[in-house]
Parts: structure tokens; sequence; C-alpha cells
């Protein structure tokens, strides 16, 4: 309710930051872009580095989101390596079974688009 009051009020904004030139706000948008990354990167100290179980996801999440330019994608890879990467090491009983039904649909979904698009 409160964000769609909000989202009301802004319309009240939208001449004033319509006459702000494209370019003006590129920059405006870059610092709060870049302060959002880098409070998303605090929580990586809070990834156990040391079970691979969690490392390697976390590592491809974080290593796939630039390179495929999308949080989708990068999120979809590592919903797909958890539990893989858990059932290699012998611990797929710990995986729970929302994360094994969420892998199966990006694998479906990748599969799909790799036939369609092709």
């Amino acid at each position: 309710m409160v964000t769609g009051l909000l989202f009301l009020v802004s319309l009240w904004f939208i001449p004033v930051l319509s006459a702000i030139p494209g370019y003006a706000t590129t920059y405006a948008t870059t610092a709060a872009l870049v302060l959002v990354g880098v409070m998303m990167m605090a929580n990586v100290l809070q990834i156990r580095w040391g079970d691979l179980g969690e490392a390697i996801p976390a590592f491809l999440v974080i290593f796939v989101i630039p390179l495929t330019y999308s949080i989708a994608e990068g999120l979809a890879i590592g919903f797909i390596a958890y539990p893989l990467v858990k059932t290699f090491q012998g611990k797929a009983q710990e995986v729970p079974l929302a994360t094994w039904i969420v892998a199966a649909v990006f694998v479906a979904r990748f599969v799909f688009m790799t036939l369609r698009f092709g």
C-alpha cells in the first residue's frame, strides 16, 4: 500500500524530472548503482568460503551476473549449481525440495531457450 501511494505521489514529479537531460540522469543513476554494488559486496563476507557447496554457487552468481548483464541469469546459474555441488559432495539430502524444483525450472528454461533461439 505504501509503495503504491508513493508511486502516485511521484506522478507529480514527472514534469520536473523530464526537464533533466538524459546525460545528467545517467550520472545520477551511476552513483546509485555503485552504492548498491558496494552494499551487495558487503554480504560476500558472510559466505562460508571454506565450504565448497556454498562457495562455488556463490562465486558463480557473482561471476555470471556481470558477464551476462543479467541478475536473473546469474541467480539461475547459482540455483542450478547449488544442488549439483551438494550432490557431488554427497550431501543431496541437505538441499530443500523447493531448491530442486527451482533448479529444474531454470534448467528447463535454458533448454527451451536454446532450442527456440538455437
